[in-house]
């Protein structure tokens, strides 16, 4: 059964159990229906029912959605891309970079979105050094409609992982860019994480 299944959806985070052989999905939703969240009564009665269970897979499904922060003093743009990314996202909006600033800290966001016209010709390439300094593994897409080859490098060497002219692209079409650049951004968190935790660790202990 998909994790978009309705039933499943609305349930975050929640334990569910699954019969992996003989599938008795509807006891399951049945049980998940009762209780929007899977307590450890329920998963010790579930697991002594006659679910004839041959073997019992723990999922812990974290539906939280991702958290995007888009900064743009374009209010069509912000409403066509946010009406687009709401249902799927949790979508935050600033209007001008002093909004972002009270609106940001570091790991908030699991992507933010920066125009690069704001109030000053290149403000969001400023905000983006800001937050490159405050976190270097943010994930950041530079959307501007006045690309150029010389702000397209300046903004992927500042740390940038995308940079887009959003008058080529739809709203939709952002919105898969986007989910793109946020599993990247995981993968660089969990990979500097991983090099930490080797880092601190004794070099006997992976033997």
């Amino acid at each position: 059964r998909k994790a978009s299944d309705p039933v499943i959806g609305r349930i975050a985070p929640t334990l569910i159990l699954f019969d992996a052989f003989a599938g008795d999905w509807s006891d399951l939703l049945h049980a998940l229906r009762v209780s929007s969240t899977a307590s450890k009564s329920t998963l010790h009665n579930l697991k002594r029912s006659n679910l004839s269970c041959i073997s019992i897979i723990i999922l812990h499904i974290c539906n939280v959605a991702s958290k995007i922060c888009i900064l743009d003093d374009d209010a069509a743009f912000l409403q066509s891309v946010s009406s687009q990314l709401k249902g799927v996202y949790e979508v935050v909006v600033a209007e001008s970079a002093e909004g972002f600033r009270t609106q940001f800290a570091p790991q908030i966001f699991d992507l933010v979105v920066l125009d690069m016209r704001l109030e000053r010709e290149r403000e969001g390439l400023d905000v983006l050094r800001e937050i490159q300094k405050a976190d270097p593994f943010q994930p950041v897409v530079v959307a501007t409609a006045y690309a150029d080859t010389e702000t397209y490098l300046e903004a992927l060497q500042g740390g940038a992982l995308l940079y887009v002219d959003k008058t080529r692209f739809s709203p939709a079409s952002l919105a898969l860019l986007f989910d793109a650049v946020i599993q990247q951004g995981r993968l660089r968190r969990d990979q500097a994480a991983t090099m930490r935790a080797l880092e601190r660790s004794d070099p006997l202990d992976l033997i």
